[in-house]
């Protein structure tokens, strides 16, 4: 049987591998922008999210000036809503008048049970 370079009259110069072709910054610059700019804008669409979600909630939310935690076994009795609340204004025992003018917002958590 006869070889298939014979049978193909294939010359031994047309076996020889072509020269490489060398690409120009710009071209290989290009041609990077052309397989990876799908990465590139999702990774940046990532990016625009974990900063919003971490740098955004920082300085976009509104920060109590005071906190007031109180405990209670069941529920918030009644007497200590009425000492904090007082014709819908809160009163904080240890602040005087100039003070409490300061003040913009107030957060009062109650928990229902000592067990939390």
């Amino acid at each position: 049987m006869a070889s298939y370079r014979y049978e193909r009259d294939i010359q031994p110069g047309d076996l020889k591998p072509r020269r490489e072709k060398q690409y120009t910054r710009k071209e290989r610059w290009a041609n990077w922008w052309d397989y990876n700019l799908k990465w590139v804008i999702l990774i940046g669409i990532a990016v625009a999210f974990v900063a919003y979600n971490f740098i955004g909630q920082y300085f976009f939310t509104t920060k109590a000036d005071y906190n007031v935690a109180v405990v209670a076994p069941y529920y918030l009795p009644e007497d200590t809503v009425n000492a904090l609340i007082k014709d819908g204004h809160v009163e904080i025992p240890g602040l005087d008048e100039d003070a409490l003018r300061d003040v913009r917002q107030v957060h009062i958590v109650g928990c229902g049970s000592a067990y939390h």
